[in-house]
């Protein structure tokens, strides 16, 4: 006779079983006295574990036991730009959404807002010739000052992108990092 493994058991007694299954345990341990046995031996077991009075662990334990095993939660500085920015993407999104909820609606046409509308974009207009004007500028300092990443030969700018990762991440590591360290 197969004998019932005592996993099966087990998730008897807690009750993990299905139906099916749980009339199948029910009809052999009524028939195998090896797993009654078996079972009667789990019940007690469990009892007996539930009897052990609990122990009080301190509030700091979990704190005590994280400073003495050396675990530092440290975050890394692009967390902690995002996360102080994320409130300001959170206050972008609500005020699209009310925006895009008011122009479905068509309550923003009989409100005037189409006039400051036109004098952003107006404003944008004059500011975004300054704003190109400012990026062929600086693409231009890059192309003077840094002239080999414009040449044909693509293990250059592969060289000069690896060394400025490198630059980021030693600064991440040896400036930033301390810098939120001695803040927290």
């Amino acid at each position: 006779m197969n004998h019932l493994t005592l996993e099966m058991l087990q998730e008897y007694l807690d009750g993990l079983t299905d139906d099916d299954t749980r009339n199948k345990v029910e009809m052999h341990i009524q028939s195998c006295t090896v797993c009654s046995d078996e079972i009667k031996l789990l019940r007690s077991l469990d009892s007996s574990l539930k009897n052990i009075p609990h122990e009080k662990a301190s509030p700091n334990f979990t704190i005590r036991v994280i400073k003495q095993l050396g675990i530092r939660e440290s975050p890394s500085i692009v967390w902690l730009i995002f996360k102080n920015l994320a409130p300001l993407f959170g206050l972008v999104a609500i005020i699209s959404v009310i925006y895009g909820v008011l122009k479905f609606t068509g309550s923003l046409d009989s409100s005037g807002v189409s006039e400051s509308v036109a004098a952003t974009q107006l404003a944008y207009d004059s500011v975004a010739d300054g704003i190109s004007t400012g990026i062929s500028a600086f693409s231009g300092w890059v192309k003077n000052t840094f002239p080999f990443l414009y040449t044909n030969k693509h293990y250059t700018l592969t060289a000069f992108i690896a060394v400025l990762f490198i630059i980021v991440a030693l600064l991440d590591k040896f400036v930033f990092m301390p810098i939120v360290r001695r803040r927290l």
